[in-house]
């Protein structure tokens, strides 16, 4: 809030204490939180989905390759609960991300232009 002193206007500045942080917009490198959630995302898919779609094989070949858009929500699901302001509130959340997150590169690769 502006105060005058003497005909000046002076400006308050904002005070940052504990482990308060500036906006992103006022952070420097911005925020570290998608990076992050990348990572690990990434991680999880490269260490735990392969033993998950060996494990779940059967499973697959009865339900022409579905249970994988399955196994991929849970995943989603798993790697948010671990991340704090990451939420995903319920099954059917996960599983609507992870079919988005397919069909979005699918419809890139094939050129689909909005006119």
């Amino acid at each position: 809030m502006p105060t005058t002193i003497g005909g000046r206007t002076r400006r308050k500045k904002a005070r940052i204490t504990g482990n308060s942080r500036p906006p992103s917009s006022q952070a420097g490198c911005g925020d570290y939180r998608p990076w992050f959630t990348a990572q690990l995302l990434g991680l999880v898919n490269a260490v735990i989905r392969p033993q998950l779609v060996l494990l779940t094989l059967p499973v697959t070949v009865l339900t022409l390759a579905l249970s994988g858009l399955v196994i991929n929500g849970l995943l989603f699901g798993t790697v948010a609960s671990f991340l704090q302001g990451r939420q995903v509130r319920g099954v059917w959340a996960a599983f609507l991300r992870t079919f988005y997150d397919t069909l979005a590169p699918v419809i890139k690769k094939a050129g689909i232009k909005a006119d």
